[in-house]
């Protein structure tokens, strides 16, 4: 691996999370219709939160 510099480490970092924030959101909006559906079939998913 080669050495990076902070700043450079800290914009990346910042990149790759706000890519995962923005997959994450997208998959929730898309997934919360089936999940509430689930929710009231599974016990499972009854104490899981967003």
């Amino acid at each position: 691996m080669p050495q990076m510099s902070p700043i450079m480490w800290t914009t990346m970092m910042m990149i790759t999370t706000i890519m995962i924030y923005q997959m994450n959101s997208m998959m929730f909006f898309n997934t919360k219709k089936v999940n509430e559906k689930k929710m009231k079939k599974n016990k499972k998913f009854t104490n899981w939160k967003w």
